[in-house]
């Protein structure tokens, strides 16, 4: 007769335990955190990155008819200085063929006036607008400009500042009045 060996039953393991369970939920919460953070970040900076971007197109938008209008500004009678009428340090104003024009800020709006018409906004969300003139050996001159100096003026810096949704854009240009140079006719 042979001997039989009895062993006990060899019991599979077919599932997680407990412990186990939790310490994969603690790992996957974590990376859940990390990951979410890092897509909040990324999509915080492309909000911030596209408001500045639109902000700074519409500052530009704005700033180009006033840049053509002063390039085009006549120069005064006697053909000696661009035909200004008034600068302060948020308003600027000329006279042309068609009686004039006015750039300022007017609350959050950037204001245009030109040719005796009511003025209209040309941009709005502005939370400054600067104007600062310069003389022909390009040194600052101090605001507001008396009427004896503004035959003095040949050039002039715009700054707008552009706040929406906590993003700010500022753009400035710098404007080479043409008057000067040009022939004045009989």
């Amino acid at each position: 007769m042979s001997a039989v060996t009895v062993h006990p039953p060899v019991r599979t393991r077919r599932g997680f335990t407990l412990m186990e369970a939790v310490a994969c939920m603690a790992v996957l919460s974590a990376m859940g955190s990390v990951v979410s953070t890092l897509l909040y970040r990324a999509s915080e900076t492309f909000r911030v990155t596209s408001t500045a971007a639109q902000l700074h197109a519409q500052a530009a938008a704005a700033l180009d008819p006033v840049e053509r209008l002063l390039r085009s500004m006549p120069a005064r009678p006697d053909g000696q200085a661009p035909h200004l009428t008034s600068i302060t340090a948020q308003r600027i104003a000329w006279t042309d063929a068609d009686g004039g024009a006015l750039v300022w800020r007017s609350g959050s709006q950037l204001m245009l006036g030109f040719g005796g018409q009511a003025s209209t906004p040309i941009l709005s969300d502005v939370t400054a607008f600067t104007v600062q003139p310069f003389d022909e050996d390009n040194q600052p001159i101090a605001t507001p400009v008396s009427a004896l100096n503004l035959p003095l003026v040949r050039r002039v810096r715009l700054s707008v500042t552009v706040s929406r949704q906590g993003v700010s854009e500022t753009l400035s240009t710098k404007v080479f009045l043409r008057a000067m140079g040009r022939e004045v006719g009989p």
